[in-house]
């Protein structure tokens, strides 16, 4: 009679890893603390600015990436920008399997839509619960995005206007305060042309002047907010 092979135990589910980037001590000594609560987590490293997490990722190829918004581009950079952590994210874009969140003490419609557009599957606030940086890591493990009802609306809108990218260049030229000849000689084009532009953009906008139209861009996160926030 032959006997049954031995049972084995089934091995368990790999980890998720993921590697921080995060330039604010206090922010990043939370969040690994909060990692640390995670069995189902393994936090592999932590960077403190995007040149360094870009080593960091490419060396690791993490199943998730947390990013800070606003980062410094390397250690000799004393200043922090939002420019530079969605330029982080669009770099994993190119990195697979790392999937980005971005991660925010303050957050509004443009820079929900910028970090939509650059790849990333969430944008978190800093300010929520410690629990939702785990949450939002399961989620993103899995391919889903982590975008809230709020800032799917946001996109919604932003989507809805359709504006070209011609169009949204004119426009923040306008919202810098530059007149349709100024824009013309900087862009190349004609002043007819800025015009014939800028009256698709009131209608798509729904706008009576360009006034109304930057105002209206704004709050649909067609155009960076000008209140200078953190991010």
């Amino acid at each position: 009679m032959m006997s049954e092979p031995p049972r084995t135990s089934p091995l368990p589910p790999a980890p998720i890893t993921v590697v921080l980037v995060e330039d604010s001590p206090f922010f990043r000594r939370g969040i690994e603390q909060e990692l640390a609560q995670d069995p189902a987590i393994r936090l592999l490293d932590a960077a403190t600015n995007a040149a360094q997490g870009l080593r960091q990722i490419r060396r690791l190829r993490p199943t998730v990436a947390l990013v800070d918004l606003r980062l410094r581009a390397d250690e000799g950079v004393r200043e922090s920008a939002p420019e530079v952590g969605l330029e982080l994210v669009r770099e994993i874009r190119c990195l697979p399997p790392t999937r980005a969140i971005l991660l925010s003490q303050y957050g509004g419609p443009a820079w929900v839509r910028r970090a939509a557009t650059a790849g990333a599957y969430g944008l978190l606030d800093k300010d929520d619960p410690p629990h939702a940086v785990r949450a939002a890591i399961h989620r993103v493990a899995q391919g889903l995005p982590v975008w809230t009802a709020q800032q799917l609306s946001w996109l919604q809108r932003a989507e809805a206007a359709r504006l070209t990218a011609r169009e949204e260049e004119i426009l923040e030229l306008v919202a810098a305060g530059l007149q349709d000849q100024e824009i013309a000689r900087q862009l190349g084009i004609r002043p007819g042309t800025v015009g014939k532009h800028l009256e698709s953009i009131r209608s798509k906008l729904q706008a009576r002047n360009r006034f109304e139209a930057v105002l209206r861009a704004r709050r649909l996160g067609l155009l960076p907010p000008d209140d200078g926030s953190r991010l």
